[in-house]
């Protein structure tokens, strides 16, 4: 992935994964909820028929299915009551007819015997036979309150990433978290991508569908879901809600994914959902035959090139997904009612909510409106060439401008170069993504802009607006070449100006105590006086401003972050 600001890179959504490299996350929930089933039965020994199963028919908020009316999971055995009832015979022998018959008609309506289909009426932690529940205990969410029970969004601060209580208010930092997503499935049912993105969404993980690869467990909103995040430039991951009881069935699952990724290009993990009851009581919770179905799903896609992590509760990950082999997955854990993931051990990402708010998701809805699950995604580690001690990671700087996409990693690497001289299209760059990234009328900016480098857009946008004008007298810019303290200075000068409609005026005075004032650029002399009012520059170890020396790229997201704290 690239990071835009940097020298080597050509793409402006870059930054986001490289930064937080290693620290994917995935997530569960599925089954959708059943508003009515009618199973169909018949007696074998008065029909002479060995084994009739039933299809049953699904109804989901009004809502049906063309394509498959009839629900092909909800196949179920036969009722052996039904022989002590042998006046229906003849009308059994009718129904049976007429299953057969709709199986003819639609080719994915097949007996269970033939398909092993599974029905998506999870059971979990989250799910009781496909209805959602809020938080363990507490019922479907249709039947509550909001306000009965605590619950948990996140936000972000001026300092990071917070919890926030929906009843109380209060915030909790959460250290380590540089990004926000939900994740989606077909009970979310057609979301507003656009409003979600502009509503705070930096990620989404997209279930593709559940159980064994069969098209009919293909989740209905997968494409469009995918499609949007695609055209709109989300990054995403995806997951499954698995009900594998065996290495044979993960590997089903396995193909199930890679059918529904192939074309397209994910960002995060494919993540395995591990939580359904089915898949605990095939194991007996046993450790080792858990580890052994996670096995078998992540050889195959790994095989495929994707990498996996794993999706469970905080309960699961502590007593029963304890096998070695799952410290080679990244996990996403879920944990609800607290202000602060209680796990003991790694992970990658926290599910922290079923009740987050975002705008353009409106279902599944309480009193309050639309919920979503709510996810919060760690650091892995620094970059490589910065570390918890240095001056712009305790200022806070480092986390400010990688959490909001302002500055990154170099493209293709986990090397920030928090001491490299900073480029003018790189300042130009990070002004243009402080700005908002707007779009320029402008399409042809400086002679020696290169259209297809990273930076064409915000020399288009720096020009236009007349946060720089290039160099005096010439149509040049010099997008590579270093910038001097006090250019620094000027350009930010001029975006306070024309960008915020600052008072960039200054008397100097306070520029004067510093040493080194007296060398100060004409052009510049006010422009770093209000830097130093303003506080922007303070001099190197207070004192010396050494106004010709090259900035730092440290130097640049330090001052992104005074600035944006004014």
């Amino acid at each position: 992935m690239k990071s835009p600001d940097c020298p080597r890179e050509r793409s402006r959504d870059c930054s986001r994964a490289a930064v937080c490299e290693g620290a994917w996350a995935a997530r569960m929930r599925v089954a959708r909820g059943r508003a009515g089933a009618a199973a169909l039965r018949c007696a074998d020994a008065v029909c002479d028929v060995s084994s009739v199963r039933a299809l049953a028919y699904t109804q989901e908020e009004g809502e049906r299915d063309a394509a498959f009316p009839y629900d092909t999971h909800k196949i179920r055995s036969i009722n052996m009551a039904i022989l002590r009832h042998r006046s229906i015979c003849a009308l059994s022998a009718l129904i049976l007819a007429a299953v057969c018959a709709l199986c003819i008609v639609a080719p994915g309506c097949a007996l269970a015997a033939e398909v092993d289909a599974q029905a998506d009426d999870a059971n979990s932690w989250r799910f009781a036979d496909g209805q959602l529940l809020t938080v363990p205990g507490l019922g479907n969410i249709s039947l509550l309150s909001s306000k009965s029970y605590t619950e948990f969004d996140a936000t972000l601060t001026s300092n990071g990433y917070a919890t926030v209580n929906r009843q109380t208010g209060s915030q909790r930092l959460i250290p380590g978290a540089i990004s926000k997503g939900v994740d989606v499935s077909e009970h979310n049912r057609t979301i507003d991508w656009e409003a979600a993105k502009n509503d705070g969404v930096k990620f989404a993980i997209i279930r593709v569908g559940y159980g064994n690869d069969l098209t009919n467990q293909d989740d209905k909103y997968w494409l469009r879901n995918v499609s949007e995040c695609e055209r709109l430039g989300i990054p995403y991951g995806v997951y499954i809600y698995s009900y594998a009881k065996n290495a044979d069935m993960a590997r089903s699952e396995a193909d199930h994914v890679l059918r529904l990724i192939a074309g397209h290009d994910l960002s995060y993990p494919v993540y395995f959902d591990m939580e359904d009851k089915s898949q605990f009581n095939a194991t007996g919770g046993d450790p080792t035959e858990l580890a052994k179905i996670a096995s078998a799903f992540s050889e195959r896609i790994e095989a495929a090139g994707y990498d996996v992590g794993i999706y469970a509760n905080r309960n699961w990950f502590t007593y029963y997904l304890t096998d070695p082999v799952f410290d080679n997955w990244v996990r996403w854990v879920a944990e609800y009612g607290v202000s602060q993931c209680q796990y003991g051990g790694e992970y990658g990402m926290w599910q922290l909510s079923s009740g987050g708010r975002v705008k353009g998701i409106d279902y599944p809805a309480d009193d309050e409106g639309g919920r979503v699950d709510v996810n919060l995604m760690y650091r892995a580690g620094y970059s490589s060439d910065v570390a918890a001690g240095d001056w712009f990671v305790e200022s806070g700087a480092f986390e400010y401008v990688v959490i909001r996409e302002i500055m990154g990693n170099y493209s293709g690497t986990n090397h920030f170069g928090p001491y490299d001289t900073i480029t003018r299209a790189q300042v130009a760059t990070i002004l243009w993504r402080l700005a908002g990234s707007p779009a320029s009328s402008v399409s042809q900016p400086f002679s020696d802009a290169d259209p297809n480098e990273y930076y064409y857009n915000a020399l288009c946008w720096a020009k236009g607006i007349g946060v720089s004008t290039g160099y005096s007298g010439t149509d040049s810019f010099g997008p590579n070449d270093p910038v001097t303290r006090e250019q620094l200075a000027t350009l930010f000068a001029r975006y306070a100006s024309v960008v915020d409609g600052r008072d960039t005026s200054s008397d100097c005075s306070a520029m004067n105590s510093k040493n080194g004032a007296d060398e100060v650029s004409g052009y510049a002399r006010e422009a770093m006086g209000w830097a130093v009012d303003a506080g922007l520059i303070t001099g190197v170890n207070g004192t010396d401003l050494e106004p010709g020396g090259t900035a730092w790229r440290a130097s640049m997201a330090e001052m992104v972050k005074r600035y944006s704290s004014f």
